[in-house]
């Protein structure tokens, strides 16, 4: 911090003077300070400049995509494009600090880019390489996503589809589940409930048994005139 300059009173009347051999400590201005001397005083322009990896390059949006098992929130900042891929990794470890407990290495980039196949071209997010970041200058990137690479171990991530989410995502899926398996109950219930009532209503409308009649009693009473008026019977 400069020193303030001092200021000192100026005498009232011309015979003040200072006495030969003496000193002037009468504040004065000459001809070489065109500005008086302010408060705050203004920056050195001898100050330390910043690297120029890191002041370069136009305005881009990082997301750090946090996945299994990296144990985060999504988050989003506001940096430059450097000119490699070192200097957005130590970026990226700044200002994300969950990453700092991953090598450099294990921190990759990914880019939204048309990805043409077959039939159509749709939008996919693939990897920088450190050979990209040289492309970077004559076509930057809106936005970078950051996450952590995966591992020899962490295979296992594929094997459920909650692994590879956050705590929010998580919590949704099993609120979904819960939701959707008391859905499937309730419509059970009513199905049961609809079926015991059609059953019900089907044994009141039953038809009365048959009763069974002897053989001799369905032989017609003509039968036994024609019987009783023969005479060879």
């Amino acid at each position: 911090m400069s020193i303030l300059p001092q200021y000192q009173r100026i005498p009232d009347n011309d015979n003040d003077d200072v006495h030969p051999g003496g000193k002037d400590t009468r504040l004065s201005f000459g001809d070489s300070d065109s500005q008086p001397p302010g408060y705050p005083p203004e920056a050195s322009s001898s100050s330390a400049a910043i690297p120029a990896s890191q002041s370069t390059g136009p305005s881009v949006i990082y997301s750090f995509r946090p996945r299994y098992p990296v144990q985060a929130e999504r988050q989003h900042a506001m940096g430059v494009l450097f000119p490699t891929r070192a200097g957005a990794t130590d970026f990226a470890q700044r200002t994300f600090p969950v990453l700092a407990n991953y090598p450099p290495e294990r921190i990759e980039f990914l880019l939204l880019v048309d990805v043409p196949d077959a039939h159509h071209t749709s939008k996919s997010w693939v990897i920088a390489s450190d050979e990209a970041w040289v492309g970077f200058g004559e076509n930057p990137p809106a936005r970078i996503r950051v996450q952590v690479a995966d591992g020899p171990k962490d295979a296992k991530r594929l094997e459920s589809p909650l692994m590879g989410r956050t705590g929010r995502e998580r919590k949704a899926c099993i609120v979904i589940s819960i939701i959707a398996a008391s859905l499937v109950g309730v419509l059970l219930l009513v199905a049961a409930i609809g079926l015991a009532a059609s059953m019900k209503h089907s044994h009141s409308r039953r038809p009365a048994p048959l009763i069974a009649v002897p053989r001799q009693a369905r032989i017609s009473p003509l039968w036994h005139a024609l019987k009783d008026s023969d005479p060879a019977a």
